[in-house]
């Protein structure tokens, strides 16, 4: 009998219709656009005509200060007190946050088990999961009655996914990111939507076509749709 075959299996499509429209009507919180998907999500978002709530780190200036509708709040998720800066914004300005996208996410790093060092998982899980948690925690009373949470994950952080001994460091922060994610469905079932999203590897996915896919599943999630995670192309992968 042949071995089974190593690689990712075929998975299932949802389809997308829109209930949680991004307009004119929507205040869009973006956290994290050190990346090229947080700030292309920026872009489209300006163009649907929503109000747009971008965060920078302090040492960055890749976005437009000068675009309409546009609001920058210099914060890092590594800095609980930028993060409280933020909330504080937020409730000064009274938004009235219907979606939140959590980018703020460390690129791929690390190698096999040899190769992993307690440092760099630290810092992995300190980005990629502990931020998350912050940011939640100080923004969640600014988020609008039904709003949308959707958190950037990765397939890599799908163990049922994972056939390449790499990554230790990442995958592991990016499974607990997930599983935050998870937590706060859970908790606010019936008050906030829910989802995890995977942008796909940027350059073999073009980088508008991934972002269009994730506002896709964005706006077609609601309180009344479960907690999935959607891959651009509208794929469902397994978060476990």
């Amino acid at each position: 009998m042949a071995p089974p075959q190593k690689g990712p299996p075929v998975l299932a499509t949802e389809q997308q219709p829109v209930r949680a429209p991004i307009n004119s009507s929507s205040t869009v919180l973006i956290v994290g656009t050190h990346r090229d998907v947080g700030r292309e999500l920026v872009r489209q978002c300006l163009a649907k005509g929503a109000r747009v709530i971008a965060t920078e780190r302090p040492s960055d200036s890749l976005l437009d200060s000068s675009a309409c509708n546009l609001r920058i709040v210099k914060a890092d998720v590594t800095d609980v007190n930028s993060i409280k800066r933020l909330g504080l914004v937020l409730q000064s300005e009274e938004a009235s946050v219907t979606h939140l996208v959590f980018s703020a996410v460390l690129t791929k790093t690390g190698g096999n088990l040899s190769a992993t060092s307690p440092e760099e998982m630290q810092t992995c899980y300190l980005r990629n999961a502990i931020g998350f948690v912050i940011v939640m925690q100080n923004v969640i009373q600014c988020l609008a009655l039904q709003a949308v949470i959707a958190v950037i994950g990765t397939r890599m952080g799908s163990v049922s996914q994972n056939w390449y001994s790499e990554a230790y460091a990442y995958r592991a922060s990016k499974i607990a990111l997930h599983m935050f994610a998870k937590c706060v469905a859970v908790e606010y079932e019936g008050k906030y939507g829910v989802l995890l999203l995977n942008p796909g590897r940027i350059g073999t996915v073009p980088l508008q076509a991934s972002v269009n896919g994730l506002l896709k599943a964005i706006e077609s999630t609601n309180i009344d749709t479960e907690f999935r995670f959607v891959q651009y192309n509208a794929e469902i992968i397994p978060y476990w």
